[in-house]
């Protein structure tokens, strides 16, 4: 099983038929605008966030290893993956899923505080129940 994470869509699983990737399904919400930029919203992120989160507790309960040290010894080519191969790759593809979502999680808060700080001209920031949606190159 090959998998890959490109830019900010969903883990793509390819393999055998019949068989079962131990975490699959990813949340794939988004709307195109234009040739170079999408649109994520912060629920896409977190939803994103979740799935991902459960997938790697299932590989890290299988091969009791935290995904941040799987990744680094998986990074360096120093794990013997012969029959683990399609497992590892699909490991190491929903962690650098977690890490992209992380970051636009991070950027996405940093925006949120830009634009609120301008719209509170000196003042307190007000924080309202409005999701804002974050616009990705």
């Amino acid at each position: 099983m090959i998998c890959d994470v490109n830019g900010i869509e969903p883990v793509v699983c390819t393999g055998r038929p019949g068989l079962q990737p131990l975490g699959s399904h990813v949340p794939t919400a988004r709307k195109q605008l234009g040739a170079d930029m999408s649109t994520i919203t912060l629920s896409d992120i977190l939803d994103d966030l979740r799935v991902v989160d459960q997938a790697l507790r299932r590989f890290e309960q299988r091969y009791w290893l935290s995904s941040e040290v799987f990744y680094e010894l998986y990074s360096q080519g120093l794990l013997d993956d012969g029959a683990q191969l399609e497992h590892f790759a699909e490991w190491a593809g929903h962690y650098k899923l977690k890490l992209k979502r992380e970051a636009a999680l991070k950027e996405f808060s940093h925006q949120r505080v830009e634009e609120l700080r301008r719209q509170a001209k000196g003042e307190t920031i007000e924080l309202a129940l409005q999701e804002p949606v974050l616009e990705l190159a």
